[in-house]
């Protein structure tokens, strides 16, 4: 959706394709009876923000209602809840995989798997949706380490069970499972 201020070279603006509402439409179309799942992943949002903005939500509603079966968004660097709309999965930020960034919540990102069946009229069910936080530790910017929350422990990162449990909280506070497969 832009390119946080950087001006883009003069004569060159086909470097960055800055999406529109028509766009997307068309790319949409373009695909959707060609594939059997269409994935979208989406620059939006603001930077550290856990909360997704209401731009987000209303391309990610003009999204589900027009195909996309899941959406995956970055940019805000920070996780942001995930959803289902209607029958699309939704993961507005899945934050930094790897970061060089200052800042906890920065250094926190989620790994998300979930399982898809297509049924005999075409449709997309989701189950089976797990997720693991990861954390990128490093040693006074040297030393990076990606860990996943399982093989933590107090010396990598104090706190580290209280921690994830405000991150699971933030990524699962909209999502409303229709079946219990949730993990």
């Amino acid at each position: 959706y832009g390119t946080n201020g950087i001006p883009l070279p003069e004569g060159k603006e086909y470097l960055v394709n800055v999406y529109t509402k028509q766009m997307l439409l068309e790319d949409i179309k373009a695909v959707r009876d060609k594939v059997d799942v269409l994935i979208v992943s989406m620059h939006w949002g603001i930077e550290y923000e856990t909360t997704p903005s209401k731009e987000q939500r209303e391309f990610a509603r003009l999204l589900a209602n027009n195909g996309v079966d899941i959406i995956i968004g970055n940019h805000p660097h920070v996780i942001q809840p995930i959803e289902i709309i209607d029958n699309t999965f939704v993961a507005y930020s899945l934050g930094n995989f790897i970061s060089g960034q200052k800042g906890l919540a920065k250094n926190i990102g989620a790994l998300i798997g979930l399982s898809l069946h297509k049924t005999k009229e075409g449709k997309i069910i989701f189950d089976n949706i797990e997720s693991e936080l990861i954390y990128t530790h490093s040693t006074q910017g040297k030393n990076v380490r990606l860990y996943p929350f399982s093989k933590l422990n107090e010396t990598l990162l104090p706190n580290y069970k209280a921690i994830q449990k405000e991150y699971n909280a933030i990524l699962f506070s909209e999502f409303k499972p229709k079946s219990k497969s949730h993990k």
